[in-house]
């Protein structure tokens, strides 16, 4: 088989790729329609009118609005979940201060870069919608990356030993905060990447020891 031939197999078919950048655009579209005006008020007509298409289009991607709204967590969870991943990896080799600040700060970019998704996310789940997450969402692999760096800290003896999981889902959950109260505000979400690591590493900023 000659390379001609091998790379025209490795090409997808036109229509393909079309039918994939239709349901892309029609996810974006959701994403942004359901960002900014919530879940009950995020009709498919919409949808469909801010991703260029044909209602009766969008019904031929998605078989009703639950459809859609568990598609694009799919599509996002694609995204995120690798991206932690290798943010964390990237820092394995630096000392614990360093690397839980510097995971910290990379997480909430990385946030920052779907902020509509993080709304999307914050509504659906108020309304408990779409159902329970899958066994390895996007907070199962940010408290595995926790983990990690907590774990490399009681080995440099900074921390005591046995307790990496727990922090690491302390953590996660003050994220989630933290993420919330920027939204609500309107904040970059990198202003809390250093407050929530002197958190983590030293207590809550002000407050005076017990005598």
């Amino acid at each position: 088989m000659n390379r001609d031939s091998s790379n025209r197999k490795r090409v997808r078919p036109l229509r393909t790729r079309f039918k994939e950048a239709v349901a892309e655009g029609i996810l974006d579209a959701a994403e942004q329609v359901i960002s900014e005006r919530g879940l009950g008020r995020a009709s498919m007509s919409e949808i469909a009118s801010v991703a260029g298409v044909a209602v009766g289009t969008v019904y031929n991607y998605f078989p009703d609005r639950d459809g859609l709204v568990r598609a694009l967590f799919r599509s996002r969870r694609s995204r995120l979940v690798p991206a932690i991943a290798a943010l964390a990896k990237g820092r394995e080799d630096e000392a614990f201060e360093p690397r839980l600040r510097g995971l910290l700060r990379d997480v909430f970019e990385l946030f920052e870069q779907h902020r509509r998704f993080l709304r999307v996310a914050i509504e659906t789940d108020a309304s408990r919608t779409p159902p329970s997450p899958p066994p390895h969402s996007v907070l199962d692999q940010l408290v595995a990356a926790l983990d990690h760096v907590f774990s490399a800290g009681a080995d440099e003896g900074r921390l005591p030993t046995g307790h990496g999981e727990r922090l690491a889902r302390l953590a996660a959950g003050a994220m989630r905060g933290l993420l919330r109260h920027q939204l609500e505000r309107g904040g970059p979400f990198a202003d809390e990447a250093g407050f929530l690591a002197d958190v983590l590493l030293a207590g809550a900023p002000g407050v005076a020891a017990a005598p």
